[in-house]
């Protein structure tokens, strides 16, 4: 199957036509579309906020905390503003996620052990 295929049937599902239907319709799998929608599409899949449940958790702490308590007027003032919200996120308390610590205490945990940078 070609990429541009593939990137016709993702269209048809950001244009409303629901998965099921599309899967059904060309005879493919649910999975081969979550697949697809990753390689092609971004990394999460519609309907599906738990594949990756720390991305999504961070998305709707970023959303609810910052974007949707502010109003941007351009990109420097929206940089402006994520920058020290995103240094609190990082640095300003201990993340279940993270066993109990900060996420730049994780990185830098991690680098020690190996493992490359994950640009906090």
């Amino acid at each position: 199957m070609t990429d541009e295929r593939i990137i016709g049937f993702l269209r048809e599902a950001e244009a409303g036509v629901a998965v099921k239907d599309l899967c059904r319709k060309h005879g493919f799998s649910d999975a081969s579309y979550s697949l697809w929608r990753s390689k092609f599409g971004g990394m999460s899949v519609p309907g599906k906020p738990n594949q990756n449940a720390c991305i999504e958790s961070f998305s709707g702490r970023l959303r609810d905390e910052c974007l949707n308590e502010n109003w941007f007027a351009n990109l420097l003032h929206t940089r402006a503003v994520i920058k020290p919200w995103r240094r609190e996120h990082n640095e300003g308390g201990p993340k279940k996620v993270f066993g109990g610590l900060t996420p730049a205490a994780y990185a830098k945990r991690m680098a020690e052990i190996g493992y490359p940078n994950p640009g906090l």
